[in-house]
């Protein structure tokens, strides 16, 4: 079973909605690109469209955790960072995020 990880839905689900409208793609081609990245990674899940809706309808608010391979393989298929679609899911997996990057801190 893959890690789960805490996202803020609302904020993801209007990104993810947002990069998929921007590339001009159905639900269903989003699934079928995002379930390629998966296979790639030796993942035997699939990403569905029904599932895809989920996730941009906020109807996952009540569980706020997603697979650290589902995130990885939409924002793949997406062309985005997975900090643009979860930036605490990045933080929470130490990975910099573009608020560190532009922070040098002290």
């Amino acid at each position: 079973m893959s890690r789960r990880m805490a996202v803020d839905i609302g904020t993801f689900s209007m990104t993810l909605r947002y990069w998929r409208l921007v590339h001009g793609w159905t639900e269903e081609e989003l699934a079928r690109r995002a379930t390629i990245t998966l296979r790639r990674s030796g993942a035997t899940e699939r990403m569905t469209a029904a599932w895809i809706r989920v996730m941009e309808q906020r109807a996952a608010a009540v569980l706020g955790t997603i697979s650290v391979q589902r995130l990885m393989a939409l924002a793949d298929a997406l062309e985005v960072s997975v900090d643009t679609l979860a930036p605490e899911a990045a933080r929470a997996l130490g990975w910099q995020t573009r608020d560190a990057a532009r922070d040098p801190g002290p």
